[in-house]
């Protein structure tokens, strides 16, 4: 049963996705906090099995309705799989979204080879990504970064069934880039459940080291989230038209000011009334 519940939890890392057996900060103003925003998220009506997911991103939940008027639906959202969003949502889940180009792509060639112990890498194609403009994260990175580093499971004409955009060189994309399924992975393979390390020891591959871990500067893909920019027109991965580009970077600007994750954990999510039902549809 507990090597099937591995299994599921890394499944759905590069899908961004959070379990809440993830390591909970134990100071009692941190923990007095969390009970707050869950208590306000089941208020609002959220979907209970989503409330760890909105506090592991720092999401804003006090702003929920300043969020619904700019296509970002909380409530919604809450009852949706990761792949399911907009960009605006899509948004709300990214540590960096930036407009730029693949400059460069590396791919990972071992061969499997079980009596010499040697495995394909986790992460087979790394892609380098020359930054054209930040759209939102400056609050974790307030010197733009030339260049960041982009991981994916699948090989760069192949790719996996979570990563439909082949990009090509030269090409601007806009990137909704985040860290957390490579937080997730440095809690399993730093596990001391005995358990946990079986499993990770059966597996016929190679997990990324701390290097890659730690640099905060080496993303994955938010699940069906990059936009292709093709002469000043956006497309989502169906080739489906999107807003005018100066339009999306405008929304994606005011969605990361309206979230303001920076001062998540300055602000008060006590439910004020508690016999006033609040309504965000």
């Amino acid at each position: 049963m507990k090597s099937k519940v591995i299994l599921l939890f890394l499944l759905c890392l590069v899908a961004g996705q959070t379990f809440l057996f993830c390591q909970v900060n134990n100071d009692t103003t941190y923990k007095t906090l969390k009970n707050d925003y869950y208590e306000k998220e089941k208020m609002i009506g959220l979907n209970e099995n989503s409330l760890d997911r909105l506090y592991r991103y720092k999401v804003n939940i006090n702003a929920y309705k300043q969020f619904k008027k700019i296509g970002v639906d909380l409530y919604g959202l809450s009852y949706q799989l990761a792949g399911a969003f907009n960009f605006q949502e899509n948004s709300l889940f990214s540590d960096l979204v930036i407009v730029g180009s693949v400059i460069k792509v590396e791919y990972d060639t071992t061969k499997f080879d079980w009596q010499k112990k040697t495995f394909p890498a986790f992460f087979k194609t790394t892609f380098t990504i020359q930054v054209n403009e930040v759209l939102l994260g400056n609050d974790l990175y307030p010197n733009q970064p030339e260049q960041v580093l982009l991981k994916r499971e699948g090989g760069f004409n192949v790719g996996s069934s979570l990563e439909t955009v082949h990009f090509v060189i030269g090409e601007k994309y806009i990137f909704f880039l985040t860290r957390k399924p490579l937080e997730n992975i440095k809690e399993l393979l730093h596990s001391s459940d005995p358990d946990v390390k079986k499993y990770l020891e059966s597996e016929a591959h190679t997990y990324p080291g701390d290097d890659v871990l730690d640099n905060k500067f080496i993303f994955v893909e938010v699940v069906y989230s990059t936009l292709s920019i093709k002469s000043g027109i956006v497309y989502d991965r169906f080739g489906k038209l999107k807003p005018d580009l100066n339009s999306i970077k405008k929304t994606i600007r005011k969605i990361d000011t309206i979230n303001d994750r920076a001062n998540f954990y300055n602000r008060d999510y006590k439910i004020k009334k508690r016999n006033k039902i609040l309504k965000i549809f």
